[in-house]
């Protein structure tokens, strides 16, 4: 073997190694990758649950911005209050001055629209109680006492007023609040103290007192040609009720059922109701 071939041999025996140096290499970065992938997944980038992260990735920083100040932003259009409606003020005091604060020169007054400023305070007592008190009366013919009657509309409502009795149903249905907390808030703000039960009763007059305008809206869904229904479920005393919406065009109705299915919606809307719901036509039958 001459010169030349030996040349030959050799640089085909360096490419040889340096194809398996090659693919060693590429071998080895395919695993690194892999375990740097796996190292890098955690419960925010994943479906790994929060348990399973080994540290907690740091917040990346943007250096380019700067750390904004709490309040107002330089260059944000001012957000005023709108005042309280001139119908709402039980109260107008205007502030008068007769000389020049600075000089004590006499001031005439001018015909520019005054700075307004309100001011709101709850009153020391915020309810007013009224106490009927009933004479009794003896009737010599009859041979026997008569007290007088009360007044037919505080006959009817009791210790609570309509508005009252408004007030603490707002509490209950639209802030959520517990009886032993609304027993918490009269006696607290209001400064009388009730029993849970009382004030369970007071919902229990307004849900019958809503009754007849509730069904009224339950016909009028019938009529509606769009419908949007969805439900959700929860748990009643531990048993699985459901919670029907039903969103028409100008009210929302809601309804709670134990069950989940159609018979749901035949109740509600009858057999042949025929409306577009969610883009799609459906017709009960």
């Amino acid at each position: 073997m001459d010169a030349k071939d030996r040349r030959i041999a050799e640089q085909d025996r360096e490419i040889a190694e340096l194809r398996t140096l090659l693919q060693a290499a590429l071998e080895q970065i395919t695993q690194l990758e892999a375990l740097v992938a796996k190292l890098q997944k955690n419960s925010g980038n994943s479906s790994k649950p929060p348990s399973s992260d080994i540290v907690k990735p740091p917040k990346q920083k943007d250096r380019r911005r700067k750390k904004r100040k709490i309040g107002a932003q330089p260059g944000h259009k001012q957000n005023l209050r709108k005042p309280i409606a001139p119908e709402l003020v039980d109260e107008v005091i205007k502030l008068e001055l007769t000389t020049c604060p600075d000089c004590g020169q006499k001031l005439d007054l001018d015909k520019i629209e005054p700075k307004k400023s309100q001011h709101i305070e709850l009153l020391e007592k915020p309810v007013i109680i009224t106490e009927y008190q009933q004479l009794m009366y003896w009737c010599k013919k009859c041979q026997c006492y008569h007290y007088s009657r009360l007044p037919e509309e505080v006959e009817k409502a009791g210790l609570f007023g309509p508005k009252m009795t408004a007030l603490t149903a707002y509490l209950k249905g639209r802030l959520h609040g517990s009886y032993r907390t609304l027993k918490e808030y009269f006696h607290d703000v209001v400064g009388i103290d009730i029993s849970t039960g009382f004030l369970a009763k007071q919902i229990k007059k307004v849900t019958a007192a809503l009754q007849s305008p509730y069904e009224e809206l339950e016909e009028f869904l019938k009529q509606q040609s769009h419908l949007y229904i969805d439900e959700t479920s929860f748990k009643k005393n531990g048993k699985l009720q459901w919670a029907w919406c039903f969103v028409a065009d100008f009210f929302t109705f809601f309804k709670i059922d134990a069950s989940r299915g159609s018979k749901v919606l035949k109740e509600t809307l009858g057999d042949d109701f025929w409306a577009v719901s969610a883009a799609t036509f459906f017709l009960l039958t």
